[in-house]
């Protein structure tokens, strides 16, 4: 399975943060394995930080096993060194998940020349499938269930030795499954015998290779192998839209969103139903399936093209992203999936380019966000009904797809996906592809870099600018942009039939540098930074939101807005055998966060504060970890305990009462999941989007 030519270490760091530069190790571990997944050796070490203890974050204790105190008498770094350094060499391979927070970590404190670097993240996410998060503890539980774990070998603490360990398991399910994947699909063999990526020297050749033959299908198409047929279930009372007249609103607002999906008539024609949030979309098709009703997306699984998969596996090499796609791809059939779990820019690059999207064929149900619909409303048909949920958030949803910044890096990445495929099927014109994706990238190098001194010595995140194509500030961008518009006239009359959305993606770009335009600074990777596009002025008004629907034959509007928000406090939870009350408690009064406190946990029971204040939000955070209030509850707060995916799985399958902290919208995420509270508390929630508000999250709650 592996070469015995190399070492094999899974190392990990806790910090006291995330950030790379400023933050500390203040643990290591490290498990050593041989080509077989023979554990060799095991170190483990606190690590006492420069900075004072007293001023690390609460957030520290809060998801590791030790406390703060027990850094204090931890031997320092220097006195560690020595210990870490036996265990790397040149025929040192690193195993870590997420791979590049630790490396900077380790790279801050020795020089390392290890043969190579293996991320399990992102192996993981070509291998374990609709999995709630790509988080290591979320990954490991999930291979507890389905036996890949082994064990005795990690235990209950969470500290670095502790992650060391399901590295390692993690990294040897991973392998086991490539391994069978590629003797069970022999096109896959051939595709790792074409490799010229990182895994490829450490991967233990095949005696026999494997010969290529034409006349075989090497892409099968995704699809159940099950049998049996799904039952219909028909309602006495159904709900048809068939009678109401167009751009009709209907008044909802008394049925639960259980209750609207269960007695409503879904036999006729085909619908899109778009709500404001994917979390919303997530609950609609969780109340579809449970009455055995078909929905999809309109980026559901299209067809492979013939001629670009042969072309595609008649290279001379493949790289990383294309076998780690071929990978996922057995993967999935393997499992009888029938949509392709795509979750990175290689996929989808690698997907759209081997894809036949004339082929695609809607469901009768389609969902999307309103976002998605205005953007791909060109798929909607004449024989299409959709219906708008969330109709009294109109106004905002379009004012925010209209407002949308424009985002340079996007339009870097869409081209790099053309060029990608255009050079895949020696399309006629490629090398004006390729010369214009060079040109863009310059142009937009030269705006960066003639940006940023607006910016410079000042706080301020948006810079107003008229005309930036004749700007004085922009000299060299003032001579490229000619030069860059020209090539672009050239360039679009070759473009295939399902790239075309290029052309508006330049042209906004030219109209935002000719307009008007509020440049926006955004940072990454630490303190480097990129700017993003956006119209100064904007006004939305109800006939512009018409104006721009989809071309459908129908378009509905359904409201949940209740005339009186003041009496609708109180929503009900239907449960098998009871009806439980879902209390809005207003809280804005309570000043003081220990009476907040107080208030939330005297119950025992599950909870979710609802704040428009993340200061706030995290200053109740920081106070119920300081008084132990995390020993009793799972507390959870976005962005301090992770993302939306692995808080709400960790919500999901804890013992423990939830205390759930931030905007609303994490709310229906996590009904979404079916995850319970017993009260909501509206905390700091101002404005008059507030009663709104409360309606929306009571008549979602089904």
């Amino acid at each position: 399975m592996l070469s015995p030519a190399y070492r094999y270490l899974a190392f990990d760091f806790e910090t006291t943060g995330l950030d790379t530069k400023k933050d500390e190790a203040i643990q290591i571990g490290i498990v050593e394995f041989d080509h077989t997944f023979q554990i060799i050796d095991t170190y483990s070490s606190l690590i006492k930080p420069n900075k004072d203890i007293k001023q690390l974050k609460s957030i520290v204790s809060h998801l590791t096993w030790f406390a703060l105190t027990d850094l204090e008498n931890a031997p320092s770094i220097e006195q560690v060194l020595p210990e870490m350094q036996r265990f790397f060499g040149p025929d040192t391979v690193i195993v870590w998940h997420n791979i590049s927070f630790d490396l900077a970590i380790l790279n801050k404190y020795m020089s390392r020349e290890p043969a190579h670097s293996i991320d399990t993240y992102t192996l993981s996410r070509a291998l374990l499938h609709y999995v709630p998060s790509y988080a290591l503890d979320v990954i490991n539980q999930h291979l507890q269930k389905t036996n890949d774990h082994r064990e005795g070998e990690v235990d209950d603490a969470h500290d670095a030795l502790h992650d060391s360990y399901m590295w390692y398991n993690l990294f040897r399910v991973l392998m086991t499954k490539i391994t069978q994947l590629r003797h069970k699909y022999l096109i896959l063999d051939y595709m790792i015998q074409r490799w010229s990526g990182t895994l490829h020297a450490i991967i233990s050749r095949t005696q026999k290779p494997y010969t290529f033959e034409d006349k075989e299908l090497f892409f099968p198409p995704l699809s159940s192998r099950q049998t049996g047929s799904q039952k219909k279930i028909i309602r006495d009372t159904p709900l048809s839209f068939g009678s109401y007249d167009q751009h009709q609103e209907l008044d909802i607002s008394l049925s639960s969103i259980q209750e609207l999906i269960t007695y409503t008539d879904w036999s006729q024609w085909q619908r899109v139903i778009t709500c404001t949030h994917k979390s919303k979309v997530d609950i609609i098709a969780k109340a579809f399936k449970k009455i055995n009703v078909e929905v999809g997306t309109l980026h559901d699984q299209v067809q492979f093209d013939p001629e670009r998969v042969d072309r595609f596996l008649h290279q001379l090499q493949l790289t990383d992203a294309e076998i780690l796609f071929g990978c996922k791809y057995f993967s999935q059939y393997d499992a009888n999936h029938t949509i392709l779990d795509i979750n990175s820019q290689d996929e989808y690059k690698i997907f759209d380019t081997l894809s036949n999207q004339t082929k695609n064929e809607s469901k009768k149900i389609t969902l999307c966000t309103h976002q998605q619909l205005f953007q791909i409303k060109h798929k909607i048909r004449a024989q299409h009904t959709v219906l708008f949920m969330d109709k009294d958030r109109w106004a905002q949803s379009y004012g925010k797809i209209v407002r949308q910044r424009f985002d340079p890096l996007y339009l870097l990445n869409h081209l790099d996906q053309i060029e990608y495929k255009y050079k895949l099927i020696e399309h006629p014109h490629h090398h004006l592809i390729q010369e214009f994706h060079r040109k863009t990238v310059f142009l937009h190098s030269a705006l960066s870099m003639e940006i940023n001194p607006m910016f410079r010595w000042s706080n301020i995140q948006k810079v107003e600018c008229i005309d930036l194509a004749h700007d004085t500030r922009c000299p060299k961008s003032v001579a490229l942009i000619p030069l860059w518009t020209a090539l672009r006239e050239q360039t679009n009359p070759t473009l295939l039939p399902e790239d075309l959305w290029l052309t508006t993606k330049v042209e906004q770009l030219i109209k935002y540098l000719h307009w008007q335009t509020t440049i926006t600074k955004k940072m990454y990777n630490g303190d480097s930074r990129y700017y993003q596009f956006q119209d100064t002025h904007t006004y939305v008004d109800r006939q512009d939101f018409a104006a721009d629907l989809p071309p459908a034959g129908k378009t509905l509007f359904l409201s949940n807005q209740k005339k009186s928000p003041n009496q609708h406090r109180i929503a009900h939870r239907h449960s098998t055998d009871t009806v439980q009350p879902l209390r809005f408690l207003n809280i804005q009064t309570i000043t003081k966060i220990p009476n907040l406190i107080s208030t939330i946990t005297q119950s025992g029971k599950s909870c979710f504060v609802v704040s428009s204040d993340k200061s706030r939000s995290k200053m109740l955070f920081d106070q119920l970890v300081k008084q132990g209030t995390n020993s009793a509850y799972e507390v959870l707060w976005e962005n301090i305990t992770w993302w939306v995916g692995k808080n709400i799985y960790r919500a999901s399958t804890t013992k423990k009462p939830v205390i759930l902290i931030w905007w609303y919208n994490f709310y229906f995420a996590a009904l979404a999941k079916e995850i319970g509270f017993d009260t909501a508390y509206l905390h700091h929630l101002h404005g008059k989007l507030a009663p709104m508000i409360v309606n929306d999250l009571a008549w979602w709650w089904s």
